[in-house]
Order: structure tokens, then C-alpha cells, then sequence
């Protein structure tokens, strides 16, 4: 007989994939969850499939120019239980080292 923590997903999976050309890098992250279970084993929630996507330009080896878009297909999907994900939003930066 396995037991099942009550409110844990089976399963979670991370995948990230970069590519980079010159000063330019893009990377496409990727994160699934199964079904949080309850104690008898029945659903409480849906699994799921998020994506992100990261664009960054470096210009000089000290300085970054980003863009972040996080939950790139507007999924609605709790990442945690009770604490709905935020649909797709952006974060636009720049960074510095000194």
C-alpha cells in the first residue's frame, strides 16, 4: 500500500531550454504538476502546465537588458494551494555588475 501526503501533487516537473546567439539569449522554462490529491486519493485541485520566457540582450559584459514574461499562456492554475497564479505579466529591466 503507498501512502499519499494529503495536498502534495504525485508529480512536479522543470524543464528549461536556452538558446544563445552573439549577445542575445532567450529561454523558454517549463513547469507541469499532476493533481493534488486528498487523503482517499481523490482530486483537489488540477494539475497543470506553465511556461515562461526569458529575452535578454547583453551589450557590454556588465550590463543586461531584460524581459521576463511569466505564465506565457495566461493558464489559471494554483502553483500553491489556495494562492491562485497571477496570469500572464511582464517584468522589463536592466542590470548592472560594478
Amino acid at each position: 500500500m503507498t501512502t499519499i501526503a494529503s495536498g502534495l501533487p504525485t508529480q512536479i516537473f522543470n524543464l528549461g531550454v536556452t538558446y544563445r546567439e552573439g549577445k542575445l539569449r532567450s529561454t523558454l522554462l517549463g513547469r507541469a504538476m499532476r493533481a493534488r490529491l486528498d487523503s482517499s486519493g481523490e482530486p483537489t485541485s488540477a494539475g497543470y502546465f506553465a511556461a515562461d520566457l526569458d529575452l535578454r540582450y547583453e551589450p557590454q559584459a556588465d550590463l543586461g537588458i531584460f524581459l521576463r514574461v511569466n505564465n506565457l499562456f495566461d493558464m489559471d492554475y494554483q502553483y500553491r494551494w489556495g494562492n491562485p497564479a497571477d496570469g500572464t505579466n511582464f517584468l522589463l529591466g536592466v542590470d548592472m555588475t560594478f
